[in-house]
């Protein structure tokens, strides 16, 4: 019985030393795998930073090629900017030759006129360069113009457009000449006599002044006067003046013993219209028979009866 517990100790002995034995072989088995472990992270964070390194490398030789290759680029491309630079002025030079100027809206200066008042030159050589010059070309001291504007029609052609005050008739007091507008009022007082509106008699001329109303022996004839201005510049008719009667009444000079009689200061623009219509004739026979005489509009009506011509020998 003694044998028999001696041997189960024995057993339980050699268990324990198995069971030391093998727990000692795990926990070396664990350290060796913990080893292991950090030596293979050890490894990988090093190789990591070889390739970062041949990384950076490679883009800092990258980017300085890039460099090298844009400066060679720009080399490549300064004669091509030069050659445009050149192409452009020579294109501005040469291609802005200025070889037509037309005046427009001038009726009371020729273009010739226009021109030199405001100093424009005689033989322009460059459109660009006078448009430039003139396009705010101030017109404000000018006689009748009000505004003058130039702007260019091509490369090679310019157009002055002028801007005049609307008169459209004339007074004159001594050596001084007095215009209107087709209000009747004063819009320009000068020494000058622009040859082409016709000029009125029978008006007032005391202490006229540029932006006052004209006046006469009434306000009729005043009207009346205005009116026919008016509508013969609107016509461009030829009359050299316009008188007024002692009676008040409205007569027209047209030159080389043509009068036209108009009447009192009633319907006047259908007279006009209708004078408009007859004075080419008057003057045909003017210059092929010598015509003279009185055409008479005072009764004028819508028929063509109150209408009529009388010569003189």
């Amino acid at each position: 019985m003694d044998r028999f517990y001696d041997e189960q100790d024995e057993v339980y002995d050699s268990v324990d030393e198995f069971d030391d034995d093998a727990l000692n072989t795990l926990e070396d088995w664990k350290e060796s795998e913990t080893e292991d472990a950090v030596y293979d992270k050890t490894s990988e964070e090093k190789d990591a930073g070889f390739d970062t390194e041949d990384a950076d490398g490679e883009t800092a030789e990258s980017e300085k090629e890039k460099r090298q290759r844009r400066k060679r680029g720009k080399k490549r491309k300064w004669p091509f900017v030069l050659m445009a630079i050149a192409a452009l002025g020579l294109f501005l030079v040469f291609g802005f030759s200025l070889d037509t100027v037309e005046v427009t809206g001038s009726r009371i200066y020729t273009a010739d006129e226009v021109k030199s008042m405001i100093g424009f030159p005689q033989k322009p050589a460059h459109t660009l360069f006078c448009y430039l010059r003139y396009v705010r070309y101030n017109a404000q001291n000018l006689p009748f113009i009000q505004d003058i504007s130039i702007r260019m029609t091509g490369l090679n052609s310019l157009e002055i457009a002028v801007d005049e005050k609307p008169v459209v008739g004339c007074i004159k007091s001594g050596n001084t000449y007095i215009y209107f507008d087709r209000k009747g009022v004063v819009q320009e007082i000068s020494d000058q006599d622009v040859g082409n509106l016709p000029m009125a008699e029978g008006i007032t001329v005391d202490a006229l002044e540029i932006g006052t109303p004209i006046e006469a022996a009434s306000e009729d004839l005043k009207d009346g006067i205005v009116e026919a201005a008016d509508y013969l510049t609107t016509y461009s008719l030829d009359i050299d003046r316009i008188c007024v009667t002692d009676e008040g009444e409205i007569t027209l000079d047209a030159g080389n013993d043509i009068w036209i009689y108009l009447g009192k200061p009633v319907f006047i623009s259908e007279k006009i219209t209708e004078l408009s219509n007859i004075l080419p004739e008057i003057r045909s026979l003017q210059e092929s028979e010598g015509l003279k005489g009185i055409l008479h509009l005072e009764s004028y009506d819508t028929t063509q009866t109150s209408v009529y011509f009388s010569k003189e020998n």
